[in-house]
């Protein structure tokens, strides 16, 4: 290889690295590159939460202010309740009393 082409070939590479270093550390703090690591699925979230409840005594009251623990379907970084677990998985005419029917 000549001389030459040594010094812009190498710049191209160190460009192309730090390129791909400052696109992955936008996207960390941008959040969509770590995003959904942390949430489970509705059925988890229902075996979690109804266990939460029946540890609780079944109260009606929990399944509708009850928070599954890292169940955030819609994204907002805010665990959802027990109930919309429940209607995710069974359906969303399930209400708060079916919902206690179907777990304790």
């Amino acid at each position: 290889m000549k001389k030459g082409l040594e010094l812009p070939i190498n710049m191209i590479v160190v460009i192309a690295i730090a390129v791909l270093v400052l696109v992955v550390v936008a996207a960390v703090f941008s959040g969509n590159f770590l995003s959904g690591t942390n949430t489970i699925t509705a059925q988890v979230a229902w075996a979690n939460g109804c266990n939460q409840a029946r540890a609780r005594g079944c109260a009606v009251n929990d399944f509708g202010t009850l928070n599954v623990a890292g169940y955030d379907p819609d994204g907002d970084k805010v665990d959802n309740t027990l109930l919309s677990a429940c209607q995710a998985v069974f359906g969303s005419d399930y209400t708060v009393a079916t919902c206690k029917a179907k777990c304790c």
